[in-house]
């Protein structure tokens, strides 16, 4: 096909409804440059491979395959793309077989936008948010965002913007596979990546645009990350997320407000549950300090939402060591609470905790 200028990621798993939507919506872009598609599809059960087979024959030369002979997840698929060097544009793009772009001029105005703005590693839009009813629920990114230089200290403090609804420079060029063992940490999800990457080349430029449609899919039988991964598991990946991207930049960046969020939601979900096991398996994980922090927060809550089985469940589980001093911890925390609510902060909502 010659040079190619953007190489979109379609990445597929048993999306048989909505594929061919987000291949049209591929499709009908229309740039003064070439572009291709790299279908990525992890053995569907379904049709969504012979759909994809469909586009490639009535599109030659558009769409090129990759379908590995067994599940890789999300994350492998993603290295073995780059491997295999189907990353050939300047720009790469991606998109989920269950969302869709609007506007066909999206590609050339964003791909436009880094053209004469070199400082920047990442252009994103806003993205319309649709429950698996098609209802629209809002868009996916705060309004905070838009308009201005996007850093690497704007996601540490928690804000976001959508990398799946973006353009950015292709970076695995000149890379290869220095990146992997960030990707390699979760078999999932990849965005959290992506997106750190991303802001330590630059900032990104969020615009005050919808050109896409991001499907919110989390009810039983779906296919998507949210329906089939338990929410533990989701938290302790995160985890895992953030301490291989610490030590990946060997401490030039602080995830530890994520990691102890994340470890309270576990906790939280241990006592909510009672699950004896998962409370002292998080025993030995969290330090005694930030343990009792956490312990004094639930306890607290706890107290609030008149949740009896938590706090009896607690009374049983507490070591010794664990009730010293939790009185003086729950007043602290009940004081800051009432600071905050004064003072109309909130600042649970910059602390990154979560990785969709």
């Amino acid at each position: 096909m010659g040079d190619v200028k953007v190489t979109v990621w379609l990445s597929t798993y048993n999306q048989e409804p909505y594929v061919a939507q987000a291949l049209d919506s591929i499709l009908m872009q229309k740039t003064d440059f070439p572009f291709e598609i790299i279908a990525a599809d992890d053995c569907s059960t379904d049709r969504t491979q012979e759909i994809i087979l469909d586009y490639q024959k009535r599109y030659p030369g558009k769409i090129i395959t990759f379908f590995p002979d067994h599940n890789l997840g999300g994350c492998r698929k993603l290295t073995d793309c780059i491997d295999l060097g189907l990353f050939r544009g300047e720009y790469l793009s991606y998109l989920e077989g269950d969302d869709y772009w609007l506007d066909e001029k999206r590609l050339q105005t964003l791909v436009d936008f880094l053209e004469v703005n070199p400082s920047y590693s990442r252009v994103s839009h806003r993205r319309n948010v649709i429950d698996q009813d098609g209802r629209d629920t809002g868009f996916d990114i705060p309004d905070d965002v838009l308009g201005k230089p996007f850093t690497i200290e704007d996601f540490l403090a928690g804000k976001n913007y959508s990398d799946f609804g973006g353009v950015f420079r292709n970076y695995f060029k000149q890379c290869g596979s220095k990146y992997h063992e960030l990707f390699w940490a979760s078999r999932n999800v990849l965005d959290f990546q992506d997106m750190f990457i991303t802001q330590d080349y630059g900032p990104v430029f969020v615009m005050d645009a919808v050109y896409g449609v991001y499907r919110s899919i989390s009810t039983v039988g779906a296919q998507n990350y949210n329906s089939i991964t338990p929410i533990a598991k989701r938290r302790r990946e995160s985890i895992q997320i953030a301490q291989t991207i610490e030590t990946f930049y060997k401490g030039k960046y602080d995830l530890s407000p994520l990691i102890r969020r994340d470890r309270l939601r576990l906790l939280s979900l241990a006592i909510e549950t009672q699950d004896v096991g998962e409370f002292a398996r998080l025993r030995e994980e969290i330090p005694l300090h930030q343990r009792k922090e956490m312990l004094a927060e639930i306890i607290y809550l706890a107290r609030r939402g008149k949740r009896d089985h938590e706090l009896g469940f607690l009374n049983n589980q507490m070591i010794a060591e664990e009730k010293k001093g939790l009185y003086l911890l729950i007043a602290h925390y009940t004081v800051w609470r009432i600071k905050n609510k004064l003072t109309g902060t909130r600042p649970n909502d910059r602390l990154r905790g979560y990785v969709r």
